[in-house]
């Protein structure tokens, strides 16, 4: 209804005043005009807008005595601005003077608080979608994506989710507004929009999602992870989706931003998402220095979900590429952070469990070519290297801000040692050094590769090892020199284990040394020539050293050494198998198995096949060794290969389970048993194989005397069940089986030992005689284990260890000898001193690897009763030993090397025994895990 004026009324002139009435009406409706805008700015729709808007104008009529200017001029009521045209405010006819005044439509006001500012008004053409009009056209998707209304913008968001499914070149046109939806404030469209993210970044477009990639994962970050629990696991999900279609550093380096946010939500989840991504896509195309720059400081975070997470994600980083990597971020953590991530390297991993997605693409563009046959390498990712994931480190700047080349011109020894520390420790545990001028530096730790003291000696070949494998090719013109001083360095006892493993880093992890050519001089001279390294041990670890590198099939640097050279090699190893001394022997043996082995690092031409051919008429063992060790490589190695060292990078495939040193064989008694003859090696993998193996013999070098018995193929039936002795004859109750043999046990396992023949004074000529005057001089003197000083003592039992293995007289025929000699000079093997009790089971693995030396010989026969006898007092104390904190490896190696000679049989009745004998309930259970090891050694079969 249009509001009436009064008849006669001036609609020119001013008009009356409004009455009282009118006026309280206004001023109700200018006080519920703010009300009434925010109720309304709730829910703005174009369904309800134009029909609340035309109630408010009816329900609202002008005063009588109010002029039609005024009515023009007065302010609309609060309420949302219609969509659709405002009704004419027209005057009837009769109420109108002759000439009627054109009244002027109210204009359109800015928006009030709350409503939608480019919000327009409708125009007559253009209806509006309501309830009563559903026909009525709606505005276009991508206005409707970013409406005011929530409702509107979710319903928007589910259309285009839908979209997604069906129209793939709908990506291109959502990309631009996806970091928009995805920073959302209403929750219900929050958790449509992230589901929304997670189906755009699964697109097949992999280019149209990098596009967008930092946008979306930063308010992924920012609001998803800070939703509801739902909505951070969906955000999560999306994350890795843009990583995985190879988008992996913007989304990382969003995620190490979000480690510094205040919202105590976000960073724990950035954490988890790093750690999760590592797992799945590995770490070949991730920022990895970047990553561990940002943990370093988070594990003395004051919260735990964050100390928790940096742990997480430093482990999954760890199972890629090693402790090495790991050691300058764990300096100064909590020792049960260090352990939960050691352990959880330990389990390595089997490689990547998803894969970015231009690999699988790649996998599977190479198994269409194949006709889908096979698995390609395309399907894995580059070779990872620690080294590049590792800072650059500029040494010279940085040593010349430390006392480097003060501390390194002092005189005394400890300063030396001190300076080269610094220069180490700066390197780091994985050594990528900045090219420079490095000709003073390396001239100067040279020149203390051969000083005085020991310390400073292997300090100084340490850090010219670090230097070759940091610098890589810029190292190579000191190659030559360096290589010369690590050989010469061999000589020295107290330095050569540093020296072998320097060798070993410069050839396996640096470039600087190219193949075993560029010094094949150097190497040849330290077998014969004025070079010759005089020591035994040198020439020996030389050896070792050469079969190492030769026998590495995947070094970290690729080699490749010439057929000339591995000519050469196997030259210098023909001519040290007639050597006096049997360990220059065992060298030069394996040396050559390690050439004859089919290894794509070596060219092994005709002329290495002729001459192992030749060895055949004048080395037939070495020559059957040589073979059987070729054929088994060929054919696949029968066990896995220990890592060479702990600082080697786990592989992407799932390494062979490690046990602790106390749930596994002692090393030494491992590499012991690797260093004997095929024929000595126990093979444990049939002892798995059926579940009733077939019971081994002992090896046939280990001859038991023609007096010997043996256990009856079928015992009698009426024979006791218990084991007892007979007399020659069988006599009544002998237990006699079929054939007259007995069932009983031998009784070199069963019986007590037989006391041995020998007093101190006739062990101490015995030695004397087969020794020679200076060596035990040297051994029984009043610095040798007749002194009271525990340390002379102690070199004096390495000096019989070293002088039995270079003697013509069999160290079987000394054993009993030895035994008695060193009862008695040691409380009869009850030494207090634990570094010299030690020493005495050192000195006797070390007879029974001799013993079995011997047994490999051309003409070796080794009477086992009498090295039964001779050791057992040993086999005694050393189960004794196994509970002790100090002694407990040392004894365990003693028993595996005696199993190898006497029949782990032997051994474990004898462990039985002396499991009887003890009382104490830790001594009861070392010796029951003993007995478990030995079985998973040597197989139960062996227990007959």
């Amino acid at each position: 209804m249009s509001p009436e004026l009064p008849v006669g009324s001036d609609v020119e002139g001013d008009s009356k005043p409004a009455s009282d009435d009118a006026a309280d009406a206004s001023d109700a409706a200018a006080a519920n005009a703010p009300a009434d805008a925010a109720d309304a700015a709730d829910d703005v729709s174009p369904e309800n807008s134009a029909s609340s808007v035309s109630e408010t104008m009816a329900s609202a009529p002008l005063p009588a005595s109010q002029t039609v200017e005024a009515a023009a001029d007065a302010p609309l009521p609060a309420a949302p601005l219609p969509a659709a045209p405002l009704p004419e405010a027209s005057l009837p006819e009769a109420s109108l003077p002759d000439a009627p005044a054109e009244v002027p439509q109210p204009s359109t006001p800015e928006a009030l608080p709350g409503q939608t500012k480019n919000l327009q008004l409708a125009s007559p053409e253009e209806p509006v979608a309501t309830e009563d009009n559903k026909d009525a056209p709606s505005s276009s998707l991508e206005d409707r994506l970013v409406d005011r209304g929530w409702k509107v913008r979710k319903e928007a968001i589910e259309e285009a989710i839908r979209r997604l499914e069906n129209e793939d070149a709908f990506f291109d046109t959502l990309a631009p507004l996806m970091p928009k939806l995805v920073n959302e404030s209403n929750a219900s469209c929050l958790a449509t929009a992230v589901d929304l993210a997670l189906k755009f970044a699964d697109g097949p477009d992999a280019a149209v999602a990098c596009r967008v990639c930092e946008g979306t994962v930063a308010q992924l970050v920012e609001k998803g992870f800070n939703g509801r629990p739902k909505v951070a696991e969906t955000s999560q999900e999306a994350i890795l989706k843009f990583i995985e279609v190879d988008a992996p550093e913007p989304a990382i380096g969003i995620l190490l931003n979000g480690f510094k946010n205040r919202k105590p939500k976000i960073p724990p989840l950035c954490l988890a998402t790093v750690a999760q991504a590592v797992s799945y896509f590995g770490v070949t195309d991730m920022p990895v220095a970047a990553i561990l720059q940002a943990i370093k400081p988070l594990f003395s975070s004051g919260k735990a979900p964050v100390r928790d997470g940096a742990v997480k994600v430093a482990s999954e980083i760890g199972k890629f590429t090693g402790m090495a990597l790991l050691e300058p971020i764990l300096e100064g953590v909590r020792d049960t952070q260090r352990q939960e991530v050691e352990k959880s390297v330990q389990e390595g991993t089997t490689g990547p469990s998803v894969g970015l997605r231009k690999y699988r693409e790649a996998s599977e563009s190479a198994d269409a070519q194949n006709g889908g046959a096979a698995e390609t390498k395309a399907s894995a990712p580059p070779q990872m290297n620690p080294r590049d994931f590792a800072p650059e480190i500029d040494l010279l700047r940085a040593l010349k801000e430390t006392e480097f080349r003060t501390r390194l011109a002092e005189a005394k020894w400890s300063e030396k040692v001190a300076a080269m520390n610094i220069a180490i420790s700066t390197i780091g545990s994985i050594p990528k050094l900045k090219p420079g001028e490095y000709g003073d530096l390396v001239d100067q730790i040279c020149a203390l590769v051969g000083h005085s003291h020991f310390q400073v000696s292997g300090h100084a070949v340490k850090l010219l090892s670090l230097l070759a494998e940091g610098l890589g090719d810029s190292f190579r013109p000191y190659v030559q020199k360096t290589v010369r001083l690590f050989i010469q360095t061999l000589n020295n006892k107290k330095v050569v284990s540093t020296a072998k493993a320097a060798f070993l880093k410069l050839y396996l992890d640096s470039t600087a040394l190219e193949s075993l050519a560029l010094v094949m001089e150097d190497v040849k001279g330290a077998f014969s020539g004025n070079k010759q390294l005089s020591a035994v041990h040198g020439r020996e670890a030389m050896f070792q050293i050469l079969s190492a590198c030769l026998s590495e099939p995947e070094p970290n640097v690729p080699k490749q050494e010439g057929a000339e050279a591995v000519e050469e090699l196997a030259d210098v190893a023909i001519a040290h198998l007639s050597d006096r001394d049997p360990k220059i022997r065992e060298g030069a043996t394996v040396l050559l198995c390690a050439l004859a082995k089919p290894n794509p690092l070596l060219s092994q031409a005709s002329g290495l096949r002729r001459r192992i051919d030749k060895l055949q008429s004048t080395f037939a063992r070495v020559h059957k060794r040589v073979l059987e060790q070729a054929s088994s490589a060929a054919d696949g190695p029968s066990r896995p290969a220990a890592p060479r060292s702990p600082e080697r990078p786990v592989s992407q495939s799932k390494p062979e389970k490690k046990l602790s040193p106390e749930k596994k064989l002692s090393t030494s008694a491992v590499e012991q048993k690797a260093s004997l003859p095929p024929s000595a090696e126990v093979d444990v993998s049939d002892a798995f194989a059926e579940p009733t193996p077939p019971k081994k013999q002992p090896p046939a070098r280990f001859r038991r005397p023609a007096t010997t018995r043996t256990r009856s193929a079928k015992p009698d039936a009426k024979a006791p069940s218990r084991p007892q002795t007979t007399s020659r004859g069988g006599g009544a109750g002998g237990g006699a089986g079929p054939k007259g043999k007995t069932s009983a046990a031998p009784a070199t396992d069963t019986e007590e030992d037989e006391n041995i023949a020998l007093s101190p004074d006739e062990a101490e000529a015995l030695l004397g005689e087969a020794l020679g005057g200076t060596v035990w001089g040297e051994v029984s003197g009043g610095e040798g284990l007749g002194s009271t000083k525990w340390q002379q003592r102690k070199a004096a039992l390495e000096t019989l260890a070293n002088a039995l293995g270079s003697q013509a007289v069999p160290v079987s025929g000394l054993l009993a000898a030895v035994t008695v000699y060193v009862s008695s000079k040691t409380r009869n093997l009850k030494e207090s001193n634990f570094n010299v009790m030690k020493e005495v089971l050192t000195l006797f693995s070390a007879a029974m690897d001799q013993v079995v030396e011997e047994a490999a010989g051309a003409d070796g026969v080794v009477q086992v009763s009498k090295v039964k006898s001779a050791i057992a007092p040993v086999v005694k104390v050393s189960v004794e030993k196994l509970n002790d904190r100090k002694l407990g490896d040392a004894a365990k190696a003693f028993l595996v090397s005696a199993a190898e000679v006497v029949t782990p049989r032997f051994i474990a009745l004898r462990s039985l025994k002396g499991l009887n004998d003890a009382r104490a309930p830790l001594a009861k259970i070392a010796i029951v895990k003993f007995l478990q090891e030995l079985i998973d050694g040597f197989g139960a079969s062996s227990l007959g």
